[in-house]
């Protein structure tokens, strides 16, 4: 079962992660780099992907780094551009042109990624708070849409 988007903003909305992300907006560039936490990053498997999502639901810290850097790599500009920022901080382009949101076109669904997702919907939410869910929501598919353009370097 595909989970619906509105599980997925369900995810990010908890007080757990909600309490992470006023310090992370104030205190993204004071923060010391983990070189070990990069290492297996940007994923160039699906598995590692998988992986990174199922590391997620249990290590607290490995999910405030990938935070903290989704955030970090997301830099300056409009929403789309932040959102294929983050994913290219997330996966390579073989392993993006994978996914597309929702799975159609025989494309795996992204949404199924779930602590992924509420991840990069938090940080989205925090770098832009003007902005609602559904255009997050719209952003980031647009941004996986147009994983074919990303340069194969």
């Amino acid at each position: 079962m595909t989970p619906r988007i509105s599980e997925v903003k369900s995810c990010f909305s908890k007080a757990d992660f909600l309490s992470t992300l006023p310090s992370l907006e104030m205190h993204v560039l004071d923060l010391p780099n983990a070189s070990d936490f990069h290492a297996n990053l940007p994923a160039v498997t699906d598995e590692e992907l998988l992986l990174i999502d199922w590391k997620l639901k249990g290590d607290k810290s490995y999910r405030e780094k990938l935070t903290r850097h989704l955030y970090r790599a997301g830099g300056d500009g409009s929403t789309l551009s932040f959102m294929t920022k983050m994913l290219k901080a997330l996966f390579v382009r073989d392993v993006a042109i994978q996914y597309s949101m929702y799975g159609k076109k025989g494309k795996k669904p992204f949404v199924n990624l779930v602590e992924i997702c509420a991840i990069m919907f938090g940080v989205a939410s925090v770098k832009f708070p003007h902005i609602n869910q559904d255009d997050i929501s719209e952003r980031l598919s647009r941004a996986l849409a147009l994983v074919c353009d990303w340069s194969c370097k």
